[in-house]
């Protein structure tokens, strides 16, 4: 503990003692095995500008409250095989600052908002990507990521960007590929995919990255099957304010696009255009028929990604679906028919 708050204290340019409370706290992590980075990015919302060692007195205590609450909160999200909450908050953040990924319940809170940055991005065809174990999520799933791209160099551009904390599914949301956590994986997506939609939605702006994470700008590979204007989850990932355009190596092009942004005159009117239309179409009210023309052209590595895909737009009040990933597109449809919006039944 002694070594730990030394460190802290370097980091935060603060002058903790070493008090019980702090003994006690700072063991408690140190036994659960977590790193420097990741005690970092659980405790700095709580020690940022607290003046001397009182702040641990009731931190333990605190901190167990806000886990309690969050453990409550996804417990009681689903009913009868259904999703009650549909604005359940993602489970997992990415601390930026910390480089970690930490639980929902431990990041800084802002106000009555919590700012999280969604990254929005289409993934590269699996022999064009590796699995990457990594600090970030305590290796706790291997991270998906393409070959050629660093996770510390998406990090600096989402901080660039104005982020504290990021959301990246590869990341944040339990990824295959640890067999003895399958079922925890299993049940988890049951809840966490279908209610992604909801973490975009809440958002001012998201970071889009078009040809594959990470990877530079390219305006020439729309019609590509991977590309983001085409694959089926990114569809729901779409916001009616503004997005990032990320690996836009172009100073002199304004990275931020809105949906009223149709007219920018650069050398990449055409993409920009095409994906300011994209964002356009999800304001305000819009025809069935309109999305599931789009989403009919879109790709998908499995046909019920597609359905799942539509849940979240076509939502009736405070229900969804399960995901279910043994689910053929058949069973995936019937369960959105049951919680879909009866307007767009009655067309």
């Amino acid at each position: 503990p002694d070594a730990l708050l030394g460190w802290l204290n370097m980091i935060l340019n603060t002058n903790f003692t070493l008090t019980d409370a702090a003994r006690t706290c700072l063991q408690e992590f140190i036994d659960s095995g977590c790193d420097l980075g990741t005690i970092y990015g659980y405790l700095r919302p709580w020690l940022h500008g607290a003046v001397d060692s009182e702040v641990f007195q009731n931190l333990r205590e605190e901190m167990g409250m806000r886990r309690q609450e969050d453990f409550d909160l996804r417990a009681a999200a689903i009913q009868h095989g259904r999703i009650i909450k549909p604005n359940t908050p993602p489970r997992r953040v990415w601390d930026l600052f910390a480089n970690r990924v930490i639980p929902y319940h431990a990041r800084r809170a802002h106000g009555d908002d919590h700012v999280i940055r969604p990254v929005s991005h289409s993934w590269v065809s699996p022999d064009e990507r590796e699995p990457l174990l990594t600090p970030i999520n305590q290796e706790q799933w291997p991270v998906p990521v393409p070959r050629e791209v660093d996770l510390d160099d998406v990090r600096l551009e989402l901080i660039l960007y104005g982020a504290e904390y990021a959301w990246l599914d590869v990341l944040c949301l339990r990824q295959k590929g640890v067999p003895k956590n399958e079922e925890m994986r299993k049940n988890e997506w049951a809840l966490d995919v279908p209610t992604i939609g909801y973490i975009y939605e809440r958002q001012a702006n998201v970071v889009t990255y078009l040809s594959g994470l990470g990877r530079p700008f390219n305006a020439t590979l729309t019609e590509d099957k991977q590309h983001w204007l085409n694959r089926a989850w990114t569809l729901q990932e779409i916001v009616a304010k503004a997005c990032y355009i990320g690996g836009l190596r172009d100073n002199a092009v304004e990275p931020l696009l809105t949906p009223d942004r149709v007219e920018n005159v650069c050398e990449y009117n055409e993409i920009f255009n095409k994906v300011a239309k994209t964002i356009h179409f999800r304001k305000g009210d819009f025809d069935i028929f309109d999305v599931l023309g789009r989403m009919r052209t879109r790709h998908a590595v499995h046909e019920r990604d597609k359905v799942a895909g539509l849940a979240y737009i076509l939502r009736f009040g405070d229900m969804l679906p399960c995901y279910k990933d043994h689910e053929n597109a058949e069973a995936a449809w019937i369960g959105v028919v049951n919680t879909i919006d009866h307007k767009y039944v009655s067309q």
